[in-house]
């Protein structure tokens, strides 16, 4: 994991993050709320939307924001959306799969921030089939479900292997999250 901090343009406000693998610089601008056209470093490093943070940064790293204007924009939600749109996951249909990429977003109380850890769920013909994670909390070592998450073939990926199989993405992102929560704040 790496700490980073940000602030918005124009704001004494610091927001803290524990980033892992395959975390984009927009993942970190949804769960700030705002729109942006990517981060800068305070070594002038410039970091784009759709660049991976972990490769981009070092652990300590201090960022700001950068947008158009002054401030930047509110993202809206979509009312009428589904929760996983309104939490910046993305839907790729193929077939009769249906994949979705997002991250699973964890407040930290101990750093007082936020962890990120970039995540696929995938549904075939409407049923739940399987679920990845990149990276795991350290906090996970030795507790009682570190065996639900297996390493695959391809690094940084962990299969999530569950006891009983979630009915939709929500559900899954939901799941997640809350063990995440419990191991890490406990």
């Amino acid at each position: 994991m790496k700490d980073l901090t940000v602030t918005l343009p124009g704001s004494a406000d610091v927001s803290r993050f524990g980033i892992y693998s395959l975390v984009l610089a927009d993942d970190v601008l949804f769960v700030l709320g705002v729109k942006g056209t990517g981060l800068v470093g305070a070594n002038g490093l410039q970091i784009a939307l759709y660049d991976d943070l972990y490769e981009k940064t070092r652990n300590g790293d201090q960022l700001t924001v950068r947008s158009e204007g002054s401030i930047c924009e509110p993202r809206a939600k979509d009312p009428d959306g589904h929760f996983w749109q309104n939490r910046n996951w993305h839907l790729d249909k193929k077939g009769q799969d249906e994949n979705y990429s997002g991250c699973f977003v964890v407040r930290d109380k101990k750093m007082d921030g936020r962890r990120i850890f970039r995540g696929s769920i995938v549904m075939r013909r409407g049923l739940f089939a399987f679920s990845f994670i990149a990276d795991l909390p350290e906090e996970l070592r030795g507790h009682g479900n570190e065996a639900c998450f297996r390493p695959t073939p391809h690094k940084p990926w962990f299969n999530i292997h569950w006891e009983i199989r979630p009915a939709s993405p929500e559900s899954a992102i939901i799941a997640v999250e809350r063990l995440f929560s419990e191991v890490i704040n406990r």
